[in-house]
């Protein structure tokens, strides 16, 4: 008896002293475990264990190489456990772990050498992890982790749970982005999730599918990113260390602060494995995706309210060579609006391409940034929209419809940003109220690059009131674009003027109906400069061997030579020289000369010169004075010069039967006008001191008018053979349209009453529109000799 209760008492002192020593057992087996891995334990407190559940209230320890150094520890670990699970399987039922701190130093240069390095090792899948889980249920309510390399540090918290069949880790806090969140979830079905958070609103999201099949990795993904948080993103101080320096974040997340929409990437990657299965080699990878978007960016530059951007692109990369193809590429520009003067505007302008581009090339290039080795197939693109407006001070607006532009981009760089661009556009139809405007056709060659761009362009205008071909323009242009200069300069083909009132009648209505232009060729060059203070503009225009018919006046050899002058601050002026060889109004008019010049202020103010012009008249010239004067309001006051003009010329122009004579004729007749009305104050029309000669056989009809009057036959013996010494016209012309002419002729004649002296005045009242009907007396003379003699 005695035995058995010492038996007793020694095994329960020993099962006694073996639960006493567990914790201390315990903590030498797992620091001569972890010792055997290069793992050093710091800290191990378990506390004693139950029957069922294991309580270790902290494990500390490092483990440190020439690559890193990991610290880890966790505080209130339990595993709870079934005896006989444990022992049969070497599997617990629950791990849970109130906190774990992680900290892991990488070294700088090796990480370097790691990201170089093309062959990897490859991770195990979700489900091989999962099915390897000691553990029906793990569980971490809270970790802190922070990895560090070399001066870059990041650290994050969360919290994870694992499963058999799937595992899920959030990080809830990054310390230099509070605002990111995220969760990664795996399944045993290989699924892998990857949701990214901004201000708990969806950011990114990822599936991705990996498969092992024939010593091959296949990744399957679908990425969509969702645009509404890039500009936040960006300004964030974690991805400000992280970018690019060279890059401006804050201009660029300022660009992208009203970006709405999703880019979205699916596709597949293939890595080829080793037989062991343990490398992936990337050099030798395939990839293949598809990236689809559709964005809209609020006011993306200034003048534009609205850009939407649809976009469809596919990436394939195969022995090193990538193919990038664009498949779809449409932009929409909704209210443009373009400033300063001329002001252009439109509800809706849209920008797509009419075939894929395709872009190739090789990894290496990609890496090394030799963008500008890559080839680049031509782009081509098309341009249409709704109408152009077109707006400029002081005059009605302007209206743009256009067929849509083709755009082909050859001799691509990215690099440099340079292309050579060929842009036509079949009809262009522009229209200013009412009125409309020759159609447009034009192609245009333009070489661009980073800095300034230079092109060849030809237009085409046509209407049914144009010769056939219509009007051919042909030109170049330089724009640069850091200074934004731009100059131009174009030519116009000869264009025939024949029935060109026609056209012009469109865009001036006051043009009378009555106005005919025969014959006659136009030509046109012209010059553009346009800087940030406005456009300047030079054109030169000639008229040549132009005749033309109004009414009953006929214009022949006509001649005009005109320069107009823009400059940038908005001045006007156009200075003109015409030449016209004869001028059929009744009285012949031959080699008229005069020159011009209009200006047009940027206030709006206009003044028109007129230079000193000629014409011969009658074997005579007529000139006036130069003159200058506002043409929207005119107040003139003027004179005209009359100089030998021939008075048997004169004389021959009335045509009168029987009348005849000779001399010479001087004058001047001062012209006012103004408020619309024309009027001549006290002309005089002389003849010269040698006098001359006028003679009169009257005709049968004459001559028996004197029969009933003696004193005309009086009259006409006198005017026979008079020989005068003055011949004298005093002319007033009232805004009434009333001439007055005062005529007062001395001579006498030497075949009649003994060359008694004769002194005819005689007065002329007769409203005649015209000043060249004024000069034609010799009727009105006659007229009034037999009203008085009768």
């Amino acid at each position: 008896m005695r035995r058995s209760m010492f038996a007793l008492a020694l095994l329960v002192f020993l099962f006694g002293g073996f639960y006493v020593a567990i914790p201390a057992l315990a903590e030498y087996s797992v620091r001569q475990s972890l010792n055997s891995y290069g793992i050093n334990t710091r800290t191990f407190v378990l506390q004693h264990p139950h029957w069922n559940r294991i309580e270790v209230s902290e494990l500390s320890f490092q483990q440190q190489d020439d690559q890193q150094q990991l610290d880890l520890t966790a505080h209130s670990v339990s595993l709870t456990f079934s005896p006989w699970l444990l022992i049969t399987e070497q599997r617990i039922k629950n791990l849970d772990i109130a906190r774990l701190s992680v900290q892991l130093i990488l070294n700088s240069r090796l990480a370097e050498d790691d990201q170089a390095s093309t062959v990897l090792p490859a991770l195990p899948l979700p489900s091989q992890i999962l099915a390897q889980l000691p553990a029906e249920q793990v569980s971490l309510s809270h970790y802190d982790m922070s990895i560090s390399i070399g001066a870059q540090r990041l650290g994050f918290s969360g919290k994870a749970e694992i499963n058999s069949n799937q595992a899920g880790i959030s990080i809830n806090r990054i310390d230099s982005a509070p605002e990111l969140s995220a969760r990664l979830t795996a399944t045993r079905q290989d699924k892998v999730k990857l949701n990214l958070s901004l201000n708990n609103s969806a950011l990114l999201t990822s599936e991705l599918s990996p498969l092992i099949t024939n010593n091959q990795l296949k990744l399957t993904s679908t990425s969509q990113l969702n645009t509404d948080k890039l500009a936040q993103l960006l300004q964030l101080p974690l991805i400000q260390q992280l970018t690019d320096n060279s890059i401006d974040k804050n201009g660029l997340a300022i660009g992208l602060k009203t970006l709405t929409g999703n880019i979205e990437l699916q596709g597949q990657s293939i890595f080829p494995m080793s037989l062991s299965g343990l490398l992936i080699n990337s050099t030798s990878a395939e990839h293949q995706y598809q990236l689809g978007s559709q964005l809209k960016l609020q006011q993306p530059v200034s003048g534009l309210k609205l850009l939407s951007i649809d976009l469809a692109a596919a990436i394939t990369v195969k022995d090193q060579q990538f193919e990038a193809e664009l498949q779809q590429f449409s932009g929409v520009g909704i209210n443009l609006n373009i400033e300063p003067e001329p002001t252009l505007s439109t509800t809706k302008t849209e920008l797509g391409l009419t075939q894929p581009v395709i872009a190739r090339g090789t990894l290496a290039q990609l890496q090394q940034n030799y963008l500008q080795e890559l080839e680049i197939e031509p782009v081509l693109l098309k341009i249409s929209g709704e109408p152009l407006q077109i707006k400029i001070s002081r005059q009605p607006d302007y209206k743009l419809k256009y067929e849509p532009l083709n755009i082909r981009l050859t001799e691509l760089s990215a690099a440099s940003l340079s292309a050579k661009a060929e842009i036509s556009s079949a009809n262009i139809k522009l229209s200013q109220g009412n009125t409309t405007f020759p159609d447009v056709a034009f192609k245009t060659t333009a070489q661009l690059s980073e800095k300034r761009m230079v092109h060849r362009f030809k237009f085409s205008l046509n209407d049914r009131h144009l010769p056939p071909g219509g009007i051919n323009i042909s030109g170049s242009s330089k724009t640069d674009f850091e200074s934004a200069h731009s100059t131009a300069k174009w030519k116009a083909s000869p264009l025939s003027l024949t029935g060109i009132e026609k056209l012009l009648q469109r865009y001036i209505p006051e043009l009378p109906p009555e106005l005919i232009i025969n014959e006659g060729s136009l030509t046109h060059q012209g010059w553009l400069d346009m800087n940030k203070t406005g456009i300047a503009l030079r054109f030169l225009n000639r008229a040549r061997k132009t005749s033309l018919s109004y009414d009953q006046t006929h214009l022949y050899d006509i001649n005009w030579d005109s320069e107009t002058v823009k400059s940038h601050r908005g001045k006007l002026q156009d200075m003109g020289k015409l030449t016209i060889a004869f001028i059929d109004a009744g009285a012949p008019l031959e080699n008229f000369s005069g020159g011009y010049q209009f200006i047009q202020h940027r206030s709006g103010k206009q003044q028109l010169s007129l230079d000193s012009s000629t014409v011969e008249l009658l074997g005579g010239q007529v000139t006036s004075l130069p003159v200058s004067f506002d043409p929207i309001q005119p107040e003139i006051n003027t004179a005209i010069a009359v100089t030998h003009i021939d008075l048997a010329q004169l004389i021959a122009l009335e045509q009168q039967q029987g009348l005849t004579g000779s001399g010479t004729l001087n004058g001047q007749l001062p012209i006012r006008y103004n408020g619309g009305e024309l009027s001549i104050s006290d002309g005089q029309i002389n003849s010269t001191p040698a006098g001359g000669w006028i003679r009169f056989d009257p005709p049968p009809s004459f001559i028996a008018l004197q029969k009933t009057n003696p004193a005309l036959g009086i009259a006409f013996d006198a005017l026979r053979n008079l020989q005068y010494q003055s011949l004298g016209i005093k002319l007033d012309y009232l805004p009434d349209g009333t001439a007055l002419l005062k005529t007062h002729l001395k001579g006498h004649n030497p075949d009649w009453n003994n060359a008694q002296p004769v002194d005819f005045t005689v007065n002329i009242e007769e409203n005649i529109p015209k000043l060249i009907q004024a000069l034609q007396f010799t009727d009105k003379l006659t007229e009034t000799l037999e009203k008085r003699y009768r």
